[in-house]
Formats: C-alpha cells, sequence, structure tokens
C-alpha cells in the first residue's frame, strides 16, 4: 500500500511540474520548498528513515526515493 501511495505522489509531482512550463521546463521554480513539503510528509508517515527526495535518474524529476534501492 505505501509503495502505490508513493507512486501516486511522485506521478503528482511530476504532473505538477510539467504542468507549470512546457518543454523547456517548468517557469516558476521552487524546488527548495517542494522538498521541505515532500521531507514533511515523509517525517509525518513515519518513514523519513527509509525514504528521501532526490532526482529520479530515469526522467530527472525530484520524487520520493528509497534510501538503500529496491
Amino acid at each position: 500500500m505505501l509503495r502505490k501511495e508513493i507512486e501516486i505522489i511522485n506521478k503528482i509531482i511530476i504532473e505538477a511540474t510539467k504542468h507549470g512550463g512546457d518543454a523547456g521546463g517548468s517557469y516558476d521554480s521552487n524546488e527548495k520548498n517542494l522538498v521541505a513539503s515532500i521531507i514533511s510528509w515523509l517525517e509525518l508517515k513515519g518513514i523519513a528513515n527509509d525514504y528521501d527526495v532526490g532526482e529520479n535518474t530515469e526522467n530527472g524529476y525530484i520524487q520520493i526515493i528509497e534510501k538503500f534501492g529496491f
């Protein structure tokens, strides 16, 4: 269930980022606050020791990633 929730949140992050721009990227980038908000959610869920926020190497977007891989 948690994995599915993270997949959905990651999709929301990607689509929100795309929504704010064109093929060149978003017009108003606020990565610092995005990362802080995601970390707050990880802490609230009690999973900050297992997950982190970082750039997905496959698509270049900021996403929730497992600290120790799959």
